[in-house]
């Protein structure tokens, strides 16, 4: 387990019981941690403007990403660990190789202001991502084709999509889980609508279970093999319905 700090400082948990470690990992808030799929590396994001690599045993730092010049919002790995997303405070989307580090490629057409949240789906064949309003940009890596995916009524929280790239979640500070299912490259034109109905147990009113109408918070992950999306400390919410 691993937690960020508005210090800077990373602590990190082998197990519950287990003493913490400590990282004076940044100079300015680390807002976003995510462990590599074989959880032998963690990167941290920070408003500093850099995005840096954990060895979680030792905690000594692996590398450092850098041109992140106004601030580094969100990170995520590729399912296959091979490709880290960035979200950028200057309206920007990275995708950086690892672990060699290199700097892939960058997306911005239809993002609104900061970048706020962001995720990879199928291998890193296309990134989601949300800025400062209720929609979702979609981009084919390899073209750079992006679509849109609108329905939430206000800031999206968080994204997921799943490993095999069947679907996207997303939860809105309207309170409401929504998703969309296919993979996001092959959508129809070039804005498709989220749908309420990602919902477990017959749950149809696009609430989060336990939230009502209050914003749903925190960071959403796909729960690999489980076929759902979890909105951390939170609860599991399972693609159910059809």
């Amino acid at each position: 387990m691993a937690a960020g700090y508005n210090d800077g400082k990373i602590q990190l948990w082998e197990s519950y019981r287990s003493p913490e470690k400590s990282i004076a990992a940044h100079a300015a808030q680390a807002i976003s941690l995510a462990f590599s799929p074989d959880s032998k590396t963690l990167a941290s994001a920070s408003v500093d403007g850099s995005v840096r690599l954990w060895d979680p045993a030792t905690c000594a730092q692996k590398g450092i990403l850098e041109g992140h010049p106004k601030g580094a919002m969100s990170v995520c790995w590729s399912a296959d660990g091979k490709l880290l997303a960035v979200a950028c405070a200057d309206r920007m989307v990275k995708l950086w190789e690892m672990p060699a580090g290199r700097e892939k490629k960058s997306f911005s057409e239809g993002l609104e202001g900061t970048a706020v949240t962001v995720a990879l789906g199928k291998n890193g064949k296309y990134v989601a991502a949300s800025g400062q309003d209720p929609r979702i940009c979609v981009w084919d890596v390899d073209t750079g084709k992006v679509r849109t995916l609108i329905g939430h009524a206000k800031e999206i929280r968080g994204i997921a999509c799943s490993p095999d790239g069947t679907w996207i979640a997303s939860a809105s500070a309207d309170g409401t889980l929504r998703g969309v299912r296919g993979d996001a490259r092959q959508l129809p034109g070039r804005e498709c609508v989220l749908r309420r109905d990602l919902l477990p147990e017959g749950r149809r009113d696009g609430r989060l279970r336990g939230q009502r109408a209050r914003p749903a918070v925190g960071h959403l992950h796909a729960a690999p093999g489980q076929g759902g999306a979890e909105v951390a400390g939170r609860q599991t919410v399972r693609q159910d319905a059809t």
